[in-house]
C-alpha cells in the first residue's frame, strides 16, 4: 500500500445559500465516511486562509485563500495513483470549482 496526498486548492464556498451550504456539508460528510468505510482515510484537516510565508529573509504573514491556494488535506493509502485519482474524483470540492491535487508521498510503508 502506498499514501497519497490530496490536496484542495479553491472551492471557496463564500457566495454559497444557506441551502447549498448545507447540502455542501452533507457532500462532503458523504465522502468522507465512504473513505472511512473504505478504510483508506488516514488523515485530514482544513486549513485557515491566513499564515505565515517562511523564506531565507524572514516571514511575512500571507493570505493563502486565493482559488489557487491550499484549503485543506487528507492523507489516504491506496494500491497506486489509479486508485487515489478514482477516489478524488468524487470529492465534492468540485461543486464549487476546486481541485485536488493528488500526489504519493515517500513513505516507509510501500
Amino acid at each position: 500500500m502506498r499514501e497519497f496526498i490530496f490536496l484542495f486548492r479553491g472551492g471557496k464556498t463564500d457566495n454559497a445559500d444557506a441551502g447549498q451550504l448545507d447540502e455542501h456539508e452533507d457532500a462532503w460528510d458523504s465522502w468522507m465516511e465512504y473513505l472511512e468505510d473504505e478504510e483508506v482515510l488516514i488523515d485530514g484537516l482544513p486549513m485557515r486562509d491566513m499564515g505565515v510565508m517562511v523564506t531565507k529573509d524572514g516571514m511575512q504573514e500571507a493570505n493563502f485563500g486565493t482559488d489557487e491556494g491550499v484549503s485543506g488535506y487528507l492523507i489516504i493509502e491506496c494500491e497506486d495513483m489509479d486508485q487515489a485519482t478514482d477516489y478524488a474524483s468524487e470529492c465534492p470540492i468540485f461543486e464549487f470549482g476546486g481541485k485536488v491535487e493528488v500526489r504519493q508521498l515517500n513513505s516507509d510503508r510501500g
